[in-house]
């Protein structure tokens, strides 16, 4: 009996522990779904040529950065009520990333716009950081770690005067990193 009420004691602490770790893991960016192709993209938010565009180019991505993925589109629109660039990636034709580019002041106005949308981040750092020209402040790391889907919204990002948020399916997650390690030892 005692065995029975310990065993229901950790399954409703873990029940309690996946569900506060849990969030609401986005099918898609701006009704782009994740996998959609580069041709997709462009129709659904207009490409270079469409008047009103969010699209403003598309490019091939230089070999030497083949972990990013193969191609990318980058333009501008308004989150919430904050104006962003944004940069999507695709990988063999699939769209698989976006990061999001805004300045360090607007971090808590996308931060709650990302809460609303998505819930309470998993995981949340405060550590230092230096910017490439030296600068220092505490930077401030919120993350969304999914079974399918990772967001991370960093206040700062290379520079102070950055800040950067990124939304990528979990397999391009462990792609790039199995590309970007590939790289490392043959450099080495």
């Amino acid at each position: 009996m005692r065995r029975a009420i310990a065993l229901i004691s950790v399954l409703l602490i873990l029940e309690l522990v996946s569900g506060a770790l849990a969030f609401n893991e986005p099918k898609d960016f701006r009704g782009v779904p994740w996998g959609a192709s580069e041709e997709e993209l462009r129709t659904s938010l207009g490409g270079p040529e469409s008047a009103g565009r969010d699209i403003d180019l598309c490019l091939a991505i230089p070999s030497e950065h083949r972990q990013l993925g193969d191609r990318l589109c980058g333009g501008r629109f308004i989150l919430g009520d904050t104006a962003v660039q944004v940069i999507y990636y695709f990988r063999a034709d699939h769209f698989v990333s976006v990061a999001v580019n805004y300045a360090p002041q607007d971090f808590d106005r996308i931060a709650a716009v990302f809460i609303e949308r998505y819930g309470a981040p998993t995981s949340e750092e405060r550590p230092p950081f230096k910017s490439l020209d030296g600068l220092t402040a505490t930077n401030q790391i919120l993350r969304w770690d999914g079974p399918r889907i990772a967001i991370v919204l960093r206040r700062y990002a290379g520079m102070i005067t950055e800040g950067l948020g990124s939304i990528t399916t979990q397999d391009e997650v462990r792609e790039s990193r199995r590309i970007f390690r590939e790289e490392t030892i043959k450099d080495r």
